[in-house]
């Protein structure tokens, strides 16, 4: 009896200590978790997933055989202000979000940070978050907090209500963390973000590479380039190997989309990517050649999304409904909803 007793009692020891260490794990895991929350609340790499699983491989592959990249991609020549940024432009849609930057830089040790610029969300793109989600990325990947960002973030607790930390210490904490590390942000669409608040970026960047030789900075914009050609044909392929349709598509209408479509509407990405959306709903081959031959006959981007709407609308029951419905929630939104949000709309 004794020893059943005192073997209970050492169960009950043990059990003690192991639910002090479980509570323990769980209290550092939540304070992580709202640390990271108070360096930012955006969420960019939700963004990046969404980018990864429509990104087809081998697309944007020209950008990093250029030897521009290469100059700036090689973290060796530390002390090189002027090859510490890349800027990369092009119209809306030509693809520059598509360019394989991270493929290139994951699985090599240094830490990629990335921000998608949306103008539909600009009102929540201040500096301050954006240089804060990037703080965030760099802070996520690492396996301790680093002591300095932890002191702020306990002492920011005292004040009431808590105290968001402000522009000049964001860029504190990521020069210090950035300092001996290799680190690449990569920012798309700079263009989109309000004029206020891209001098405050990019001045706090410049701020950022005095101190971290080892950074890169990536910047997409809208300027004057096309797509590269290739890059089309690829993606065109891409698309056709996955037509579910396969009796409404043969080897002559394929080879005429790819010959056609990159020499008549090469001029943006976007618009490639409605057009062959466009074919490929088509249920008859008739019907995709018809299509194809509309496309190819000077219709633009405005033509491609009235064609687009058309087709919601031609859908039966309530599914033309439900689509338009959900086009008028998309389109009057103050910021780009998540697929949750939508649903409960």
């Amino acid at each position: 009896m004794s020893q059943y007793t005192i073997n209970d009692s050492n169960n009950s020891f043990n059990n003690t200590n192991s639910f002090n260490n479980v509570w323990n794990n769980y209290t550092i895991v939540d304070d992580r978790s709202q640390l990271l929350s108070w360096l930012s609340s955006l969420e960019p790499r939700s963004r990046h997933r969404d980018v990864q699983e429509r990104r087809v491989d081998n697309v944007g592959e020209w950008v990093i055989q250029t030897e521009q990249f290469k100059s700036w991609y090689d973290c060796s020549g530390e002390g090189e202000g002027d090859k510490a940024v890349l800027l990369c432009y092009g119209d809306p849609g030509v693809g520059k979000t598509f360019i394989r930057l991270c493929d290139q830089t994951k699985g090599q040790g240094p830490t990629v940070t990335c921000f998608y610029f949306d103008f539909a969300a600009r009102k929540e793109h201040s500096a301050t978050s954006v240089l804060g989600s990037l703080l965030k990325q760099v802070v996520s990947g690492m396996e301790r907090i680093p002591e300095e960002i932890s002191r702020a973030f306990q002492e920011q607790k005292t004040a009431i209500g808590g105290k968001s930390p402000g522009l000049p210490e964001i860029v504190k904490m990521l020069q210090a963390v950035t300092s001996s590390q290799h680190t690449f942000m990569c920012i798309d669409a700079l263009d989109e973000c309000a004029a206020v608040h891209r001098i405050k970026i990019l001045d706090s960047l410049e701020q950022i590479l005095g101190k971290s030789p080892g950074t890169r900075v990536f910047i997409t914009g809208s300027v004057s380039i096309g797509p590269n050609k290739d890059d089309i044909i690829r993606y065109l392929r891409a698309r056709l190997s996955e037509d579910e349709t396969l009796d409404a598509m043969d080897e002559s209408l394929e080879a005429d989309i790819l010959e056609r479509i990159p020499g008549g509407i090469s001029e943006m990405f976007l618009l490639v990517s409605l057009n062959i959306e466009a074919i490929l709903q088509e249920p008859t081959i008739d019907q995709r050649r018809e299509r194809l031959s509309k496309i190819t006959d000077g219709l633009g981007l405005g033509d491609a999304y009235e064609a687009t709407i058309e087709r919601i609308k031609a859908q039966g029951g309530n599914k033309s409904v439900l689509g338009m419905a959900a086009l008028m929630w998309i389109s009057h939104a103050e910021r780009p909803l998540q697929a949750g949000e939508l649903c409960q709309a």
